[in-house]
């Protein structure tokens, strides 16, 4: 937390990033040059940050300025990704950049009850299969992207979402959206849109599953 760091004469506060360097990003150098440059992010603004090199095959650590904290990341989480299209249920949509996780996508012959649906793990959305029609695409969001979130009668951005989420700063950059049509119809681990909820008139539905190291 920065209110623990600036509160700390600069000897403590520099002995303290290099413990949490040690702890969180072992393989990262701890040279007084890398504590001096992760220090000055305790002054600097919210987005800014230091990569340190590669702690994973994933990419290179970094460390990132948030509003409230310093986080300790041993991948890059600026990482972007191919849009993944699949024209079928019940194959795996991995994405190209391995830290945003892998998806699922089941279609149902039935609608499940309310009570399964209210049950749902996080991360795990049902929506109305003839109104969110395969082929499916996961892709990263872009500004000017924006859907109808259920229970609202307009759009909304989804930057907007996001940030009502308080999804981090450094998570922000490729957060995973399903389009189906052309129309968004969840944020992944966030928002379905209204017209793809399921209702007492679905048939069938689809289930998305997602399994992701930042949603």
């Amino acid at each position: 937390p920065l209110g623990v760091l600036g509160g700390l004469p600069a000897v403590l506060r520099d002995a303290l990033i290099s413990q949490a360097l040690a702890r969180w990003l072992p393989t990262a150098p701890r040279s007084q040059a890398t504590i001096e440059a992760v220090s000055a992010l305790t002054e600097a603004q919210v987005g800014q940050f230091v990569p340190l090199g590669a702690a994973e095959r994933f990419g290179p650590a970094v460390v990132w300025r948030e509003r409230e904290a310093l986080r300790f990341f041993g991948h890059d989480p600026r990482g972007t990704w191919v849009p993944v299209e699949r024209a079928y249920p019940g194959a795996r949509v991995e994405t190209v950049e391995p830290a945003r996780g892998t998806f699922s996508a089941t279609l149902l012959d039935a609608a499940p009850a309310a009570e399964t649906l209210r049950d749902e793990a996080p991360g795990t959305v049902t929506l109305d299969a003839d109104a969110v029609p395969f082929p499916l695409t996961v892709r990263p969001w872009q500004p000017g992207d924006r859907m109808q979130p259920l229970g609202m009668n307009g759009h909304q951005a989804v930057s907007d979402l996001l940030t009502i989420a308080k999804v981090s700063s450094a998570l922000r950059a490729g957060w995973p959206v399903f389009e189906s049509g052309g129309r968004i119809v969840w944020v992944a681990g966030l928002r379905i849109a209204e017209h793809a909820r399921v209702t007492s008139r679905t048939t069938r539905a689809g289930r998305r599953r997602g399994t992701s190291r930042d949603a």
